[in-house]
């Protein structure tokens, strides 16, 4: 008995730090992704001034509610551990991994056009290919840029779009048709065609990153069967393995897109 009492109070001054508060916040009938050991989805999360209080069903979730407690119906939605974010794009990469041809790491131009030739041996004519960064000529054994006549050679049927940073871009002679690109002004403000000795634009670009933007916003979205394409080259547990190292304990942040500013507990 005494080391059932003595186990009992143990267990009650560990939780009690963070149970013995009442949740303001309820965010419920959702998936809530804890990044635990097991990489476990919760139902319902409760929150108290703005720190993670506990995960688990909604009805255990509502149950630590206060009496003004605030009930957010997720609707299915999904709610992750807010991440400190590298610069990494991430919404952007998930939604591109699976369609955008990725020149990350590549030792050599040779490579990388080969990237692009068997993108086009593999994607349907008129499909666009892209490189949205994540490269620089330094990374090249050749210490040079491709040229539009070498995208031209490895994807004569697609407009492709290849991106340097935000101070360059190379786009297809079908690329600049299909994006109605023929003189400065359809790339400014801050963008300027790079032309051949005849003044025709040779398909390179010298912009800043707002000029590039707007001509990425042009390019297609992906669609639900590329979405399908990465996870079936991306399942999700490697997806989880990846993510293995991050943890979502007692207290660790809740995304700053949630209500009320969630912090990370001290």
């Amino acid at each position: 008995m005494r080391r059932v009492a003595i186990a009992t109070l143990l267990a009650s001054l560990w939780l009690t730090p963070a149970t013995a508060q009442t949740a303001d916040t309820v965010l419920f009938n959702g998936k809530i992704v804890t990044v635990d050991r097991d990489f476990s989805i919760r139902e319902a999360i409760a929150v108290a001034n703005g720190r993670v209080l506990a995960t688990g069903t909604s009805a255990a979730m509502k149950k630590l509610g206060g009496e003004h407690a605030r009930l957010i119906d997720l609707g299915g939605r999904t709610v992750i551990p807010g991440l400190t974010d590298g610069h990494i794009h991430g919404i952007r990469a998930a939604l591109t991994f699976g369609t955008e041809v990725n020149w990350i790491g590549v030792p050599t131009l040779k490579e990388a056009l080969d990237k692009i030739r068997d993108a086009a041996k593999t994607q349907s004519p008129g499909s666009w290919i892209i490189v949205a960064g994540g490269w620089t000529e330094e990374q090249f054994a050749e210490k040079r840029r491709p040229t539009a006549q070498e995208i031209l050679q490895a994807a004569p049927d697609n407009p492709v779009y290849i991106q340097h940073l935000y101070d360059w871009a190379l786009l297809s002679p079908k690329a600049m048709e299909m994006l109605n690109i023929r003189e400065d002004a359809d790339v400014a403000p801050g963008g300027k065609l790079i032309r051949d000795a005849d003044n025709k634009p040779t398909g390179e670009l010298e912009a800043n990153g707002n000029a590039l933007g707007k001509i990425f916003d042009k390019l297609p979205r992906p669609t639900a069967a590329a979405g399908r394409k990465l996870q079936e080259i991306f399942p999700r547990d490697e997806l989880a393995r990846h993510h293995r190292h991050r943890r979502w304990r007692r207290g660790e942040h809740v995304s700053r897109q949630l209500p009320g500013a969630i912090q990370a507990l001290a």
